[in-house]
């Protein structure tokens, strides 16, 4: 039941992303946005909290993904740069915000958006899986 329960958070979390991704690509007001929302100490503390939350949960659904050692791989990449950007003081968070919010919005929109696009769409490839693997995976 958890495994399932954790791949439905992570396809949520993997198509709200691909939507915010393919926001990015196409609405420079957007990232205007985010960079308001994330440059603060709070915006700190909410991207490292879903780091975190989504680290722990890409790692308990990956026995019922169709990549498992990519999702163990990804959750503690996520788990490893939720606790860097805890411990990262204020300045150089809203340093690293402004270098990719306000300073080079092509290279976000090109990353953010073309590169975000394939990999949310890999993940949720990855995260949906096959006939009657999720039960197997959750007994």
């Amino acid at each position: 039941m958890l495994v399932k329960s954790a791949m439905m958070v992570v396809l949520v979390y993997a198509v709200l992303s691909l939507l915010l991704c393919i926001g990015i690509a196409a609405s420079p007001s957007l990232i205007v946005l985010l960079a308001d929302v994330f440059q603060s100490e709070t915006g700190k503390y909410i991207s490292s909290s879903i780091d975190l939350i989504m680290g722990v949960m890409f790692f308990v659904a990956a026995p019922a993904a169709k990549f498992k050692l990519f999702f163990r791989i990804f959750s503690a990449v996520l788990f490893l740069a939720g606790i860097f950007y805890y411990l990262l003081p204020t300045d150089n968070w809203a340093a690293y915000i402004d270098f990719w919010l306000i300073d080079n919005p092509l290279l976000l929109r090109v990353f953010g958006g073309g590169f975000g696009i394939l990999f949310c769409g890999f993940t949720i490839y990855a995260a949906v899986p096959r006939n009657g693997e999720l039960d197997e995976a959750s007994t």
